[in-house]
């Protein structure tokens, strides 16, 4: 393959350096042994290269994910690796084959089963097929919740497309119960009420995101506006100080990044909005502000107020001269004009604190006409009119604000002063009694009641929003505790099948993720967890590792896991370097030490952290035993060749080569250890056993195994034979063993396999390494 051939698939590393054994536990398979060594041979090889992956690359490892899923058709893992490496190989409809597959062997992955229904759903043409095809999936048993979920919310939007917003809204609901999580069927249900979806639902919605995500505080920040344009200002003050000590906690103290000053004023103002006692809290508020980001009008302002509302005397008047003093600067100023937030801070000024109605107005234009469609801007136009007396122009600025729904109570408030100097009482009150009737609190609707009074009239009784209290309460506020302290409702554990593997065999480890909390654990990009696991490893060998980021293992096939439950997917360890380093030094024990932690995070040093903290992070110990080379341990080998276990068999031929390959290391080089010399013609007699063994497993992992070794012209006529073996995985181990070995020797034989033999994997495994000779020179 050419240079120009080569393109950039670093996508198909972390595949492949993330494949665990299936999630779903051990099947029966006699042949899943052999699968899930062949996915561990293209792990290792992703894990092992050395440059940008090549297209040759991804053809070689989906080659052996290929032969996995021959081996074993039940096993799940090989399609899943297929799909991803067909995709980036622009393959779509072998890829969506593989998915297929992936998703009749594994049903609990529901991002990628949910991906293969809707392609199937799309190619439904009508809606009375597309009904029945629900249908029929939601009769399995075996669907995940959210899967059933997302079938749920298909058919509510089918249903809808033939005008039944009934059975719409029924199936749009059953989502929700199957799933809380699955914000299209929320936002479906938001979109089916005619005249707007209900602030209960609104509420519940933005608290399910909030209970899905509590790190992404723009939500909670959403929910508190929306709390505080109806009145409900003691919830929305809760809403914003919560995220502002949120942030403090997790970057004040990092003198690099602010939380934005926007939001900290508007939790302050909403504090002095929200009750008497909350002033004091309000100015130490707002006076952190002002000590950490210099000296704002904006923030001077409600620091002025605020004093003023307490009877606060000391210090207010040398505030009010400070402010006078900033804001003479500003107006000297070329440029005074040209910035939004300084038009509407010097009009706010000349409106709140220094009351100067023309100076109000004249900034007041400049910022709307900077920010046309802002409405705070808007709303300061418009009371700069009215303190101008300017009351029909007041009126046009104001209505829009002021009749919205829900209604702008400051605008309101300045609609009815606008009216009342038109002598339109009557559209005054009418306008305060409907503002009142839809906000329940707040300094501006206390206004709005003293002037319905002042004119002798009563209040219409205000708004209790009992249903959305109600459902605020049932919120579990130890979600957003879960962002400072995850490990006290998430553990993490890793346990090793054997701490204690003899030489040859394989380790592996289940990982567990258990929620020990009350609450929901979402998983995935944004939300409570990512669900990836960083593996690092480091042995006791003089010259092995460590291995940093070894590998990087998903735990994410569930999108929640439920309190009480556990996910877990168990990995193969002795993979990549590992692997190389798990037949090394055959007479010494090895001790590995893992570590593991959860979302790794780059840090300043270069190595890696839990983007959690230290607390979802584990490690464990694992002691390769060495092979016994004593009377006793070589009558064993031979009983071992001699058995009907297959993979005793087969382990057998690979400690023998382990055996010579630590005896070449040894003449080689000098180990730290002294092994038992070895009878070499013994340990080739094992092997050229293995390689001739009734079973083609056997046979292949014999071959692969003496693929380790250089080949001498005695052991390469060993591999004559497998090359013509009645079994394509033999034909297959040999034709890479040998290439591996040869070289251009191999040439020949690689072209008339590439060209004759009857099995495509086969043909394809020689053609892959005809390719390499090409591309080596």
């Amino acid at each position: 393959m050419g240079a120009a051939a080569r393109i950039l698939l670093v996508p198909c590393l972390g595949i492949l350096a993330a494949s665990p054994v299936d999630a779903a536990g051990p099947k029966t398979n006699p042949g899943q042994k052999t699968a899930q060594w062949l996915v561990n041979m293209a792990q290792t090889y992703a894990i092992s290269l050395e440059t940008p992956p090549t297209v040759g690359d991804a053809r070689t490892m989906l080659l052996w994910n290929r032969a996995a899923s021959r081996i074993d058709p039940t096993r799940a893992e090989p399609y899943r690796n297929q799909h991803d490496l067909l995709l980036l190989l622009d393959r779509p409809a072998d890829a969506l084959h593989a998915l297929r597959s992936y998703c009749q062997e594994m049903h609990d992955d529901p991002s990628r089963c949910i991906a293969l229904m809707e392609v199937d759903y799309q190619a439904i043409q009508t809606a009375d097929e597309r009904i029945a095809f629900c249908l029929a999936q939601l009769e399995s048993d075996h669907l995940a919740g959210p899967l059933r979920s997302e079938v749920h919310r298909m058919l509510a939007e089918t249903f809808l497309g033939t005008g039944n917003t009934t059975k719409a809204r029924q199936h749009a609901e059953a989502a929700l119960r199957e799933h809380r999580f699955n914000f299209a069927a929320h936002q479906f249900l938001l979109a089916l009420t005619p005249n707007g979806p209900p602030l209960e639902a609104r509420v519940q919605y933005l608290l399910d995101s909030i209970a899905a995500a509590p790190s992404q505080w723009q939500t909670m920040r959403d929910l508190g506006q929306l709390l505080k344009s109806y009145g409900l200002n003691a919830a929305a003050a809760e809403c914003l100080g919560y995220i502002s000590s949120t942030l403090a906690a997790h970057g004040w103290n990092d003198s690099s990044w602010k939380p934005p000053q926007d939001l900290l004023l508007e939790a302050g103002q909403l504090m002095l909005d929200t009750s008497p006692e909350s002033v004091v809290s309000a100015l130490r508020h707002l006076d952190f502000i002002e000590k950490n980001y210099g000296d704002s009008l904006s923030v001077k302002i409600p620091i002025y107020e605020a004093a003023q509302r307490e009877g606060l005397d000391e210090g207010v008047q040398e505030l009010l001269e400070a402010m006078r003093r900033q804001v003479e600067e500003t107006l000297s100023m070329p440029d005074v004009g040209d910035d939004p937030q300084r038009t509407a801070e010097l009009a706010r000024f000349f409106l709140e604190v220094d009351p100067d109605p023309v100076e109000a107005l004249r900034f007041a234009k400049l910022a709307a006409q900077h920010r046309p469609d802002d409405p705070a801007a808007r709303r300061l136009f418009g009371l700069a009119l009215v303190a101008n007396e300017r009351w029909a122009d007041a009126r046009t600025a104001l209505a829009p604000l002021a009749l919205a729904d829900p209604p702008d109570m400051e605008a309101a408030w300045g609609l009815a002063q606008a009216l009342l100097g038109l002598d339109e009482v009557s559209a005054a009150l009418d306008v305060m009694q409907e503002a009142t009737r839809v906000v329940q609190s707040g300094s501006a609707h206390d206004r709005i009641v003293d002037l319905i009074r002042d004119l002798g009239a009563a209040p219409l009784p205000g708004p209790s929003y009992q249903g959305v209290k109600d459902v605020l309460a049932s919120f579990n506020k130890n979600v957003l505790k879960f962002g400072n302290h995850p490990e006290h409702f998430l553990k993490l554990t890793m346990q090793l099948t054997d701490a204690s593997p003899q030489f040859g065999e394989s380790w592996q480890a289940r990982f567990v993720l258990a929620n020990q909390g009350d609450f929901s654990i979402t998983v995935g990009p944004g939300l409570m967890i990512d669900g990836q696991l960083l593996l690092s490893a480091k042995t006791n060998l003089p010259d092995a590792g460590p291995f940093a980021a070894l590998l990087t293992i998903p735990i994410n096939l569930q999108p929640v896991i439920y309190p009480g439950q556990d996910v877990s997917v168990t990995q193969s360890l002795d993979v990549g370097p590992l692997a190389d380093t798990a037949l090394r030094a055959a007479q010494r024990p090895i001790e590995i030490e893992f570590s593991v932690i959860l979302d790794p995070l780059a840090n300043s040093d270069g190595g890696w952290v839990s983007a959690h903290g230290q607390g979802l992070t584990t490690s464990t110990k694992l002691v390769r035993q060495p092979i016994k080379y004593t009377k006793a341990g070589v009558q064993q080998l031979v009983h071992d060749l001699r058995g009907k276990d297959s993979d005793r068999r087969a382990l057998s031929v690979i400690k023998a080569v382990g055996l010579l390959a630590e005896r070449q290391t040894a003449v080689r080089d000098k180990l730290d250890y002294k092994p038992v010399r070895v009878d070499h013609r013994g340990l080739n007699a094992i092997i050229e056993r293995g390689i001739g063994d009734a079973d083609p497993t056997v046979k292949a992992r014999s071959v692969n195994a003496l693929g380790q070794l250089p080949h001498k012209d005695d052991r390469a006529k060993l591999m004559a034979p497998p090359l013509s073996d009645s079994h394509w995985l033999v034909r297959m181990l040999t034709i890479d063993a040998l290439a591996r070995n040869q070289g251009d020797k191999l040439k020949p034989v690689l072209q008339r396999l590439a060209a004759d033999d009857v099995d495509p994997l086969v043909r394809e495994m020689a053609e892959l390494h005809l390719e390499r000779l090409a591309t080596s020179k």
